[in-house]
């Protein structure tokens, strides 16, 4: 299961048909609002999941920060909104297992996410 949490729905548009076209048979949620998205994830914690998180700004990256307890075996994907290095340190605060950038064309990240998807099904316990 991948699950993309994006508020703008911007980043959601553009990755949607990649991840489509790669892993036509995985379910991709798509949450605009941390609460739907933090509700939904607290009900997977028997399932694999892949969260793509993207951050329009510092503050939310706090805000996952302080959430961080419900991302316990998740594969997180961060998309950040900036290269600026202090941003960068605190998206690496969440442990992703890769990080982008919101300025990106995302073909790297889709990669990633195949990879991490098709290991998962391989290697369940991984």
């Amino acid at each position: 299961m991948i699950f993309l949490l994006d508020s703008s729905n911007l980043v959601a548009q553009l990755l949607e048909p990649k991840l489509h076209s790669r892993l036509p048979e995985v379910g991709l949620e798509i949450f605009s609002s941390f609460e739907t998205f933090f509700q939904r994830l607290s009900t997977m914690r028997e399932h694999p999941v892949i969260a793509i998180l993207t951050t329009d700004n510092r503050g939310q990256l706090d805000h996952f920060r302080e959430m961080q307890k419900l991302f316990v075996d998740v594969r997180i994907v961060l998309i950040l909104p900036d290269h600026e290095p202090e941003t960068l340190r605190l998206g690496h605060r969440l442990y992703p297992r890769f990080v982008s950038y919101k300025d990106g064309n995302f073909d790297d990240l889709v990669s990633v996410v195949t990879r991490m998807h098709d290991k998962m099904q391989s290697f369940p316990g991984v």
